[in-house]
C-alpha cells in the first residue's frame, strides 16, 4: 500500500471513528435518561394512591410526562444506535471488506499497521448485521410457525422476562448497556464501543507516524 492511499485510509477511519463517538456519546445519555424517567413513572405509580382526591390531575400529569420522556429516550437510543452501526459498517468495509479477493489486500496491511486482531471484530460484525437484517430472522420465525415475535423492546435487565424475550428482535437493557439478539446472545455495547476508541488511538497514533515521515528532514 502505498503512502498516499494508507493516509487516505487513515484519514476516513479518524472521521468514522469521530462519528462513532459522537453516537455512542448519545446513546450513553439516552439510557441514562431512560432510567431517570422510568424512575420517575414508577415512583409516580407507586404515590398515586397516597395522593389526595384533589391532586390527581397533577399526579397523572407526572406520571404522563415521565412516560413521554421514557419513549423520547426509547426513540433516541433506537435512532443512535441504527447511525452507529451504520458507521460501524463503514468501518467494516474498510478493514474487513466483503470483496475481499479485491480489496483483501489492502485490508489486511491496514489491520496489521493499526493492530486489529479478528476475534473480537467478528463477534461485532455479527451483530451489527443481526441490527440491521433482522427481517431475515422475521421471515424465519414466520416459516417455522405461528409465534408471536416482538420487534423491539427497552428495559432493565432486573425486567428480563424469561421464556418470553428469546421471541423480541432487538431487545435494549439500559442498566448494562446490551442489546440482546436472536442467534447472537447478549452484547455488550460498551465493549463495542471501546473497541473503536481503541481503534481510533491506532489511527491517531499511525497518522501522527505518516506525518513524521512525510516533514522533509
Amino acid at each position: 500500500m502505498d503512502s498516499i492511499t494508507e493516509h487516505f485510509f487513515l484519514d476516513e477511519l479518524l472521521s468514522l471513528c469521530n462519528m462513532a463517538g459522537v453516537h455512542a456519546s448519545a446513546i450513553g445519555q439516552a439510557m441514562s435518561d431512560w432510567m431517570a424517567s422510568d424512575l420517575a413513572r414508577a415512583r409516580a405509580l407507586e404515590l398515586r394512591p397516597l395522593v389526595h382526591e384533589l391532586d390527581l390531575i397533577a399526579a397523572d400529569a407526572r406520571y404522563d410526562s415521565a412516560m413521554q420522556a421514557r419513549i423520547a429516550a426509547q426513540s433516541e437510543i433506537f435512532l443512535r444506535l441504527e447511525a452507529y452501526f451504520a458507521v460501524h459498517g463503514r468501518i467494516a468495509e474498510i478493514l474487513r471488506p466483503k470483496l475481499s479477493h479485491v480489496h483483501g489486500k489492502r485490508a489486511a496491511e491496514l489491520r496489521s499497521l493499526l493492530e486489529q486482531g479478528d476475534v473480537a471484530w467478528e463477534a461485532d460484525y455479527q451483530a451489527r448485521n443481526k441490527w440491521i437484517h433482522f427481517d431475515e430472522y422475521l421471515d424465519n420465525r414466520a416459516m417455522a410457525g405461528p409465534d408471536h415475535v416482538q420487534p423491539q423492546r427497552t428495559c432493565l435487565s432486573s425486567d428480563l422476562r424469561a421464556g418470553q424475550d428469546h421471541a423480541t428482535l432487538r431487545l435494549i437493557t439500559v442498566d448494562d448497556c446490551c442489546v440482546r439478539l436472536p442467534t447472537v446472545g447478549r452484547v455488550d455495547l460498551r465493549a463495542m464501543f471501546g473497541r473503536v476508541r481503541e481503534l481510533e488511538s491506532h489511527v491517531r497514533a499511525r497518522l501522527h507516524d505518516w506525518g513524521a515521515r512525510a516533514r522533509p528532514t
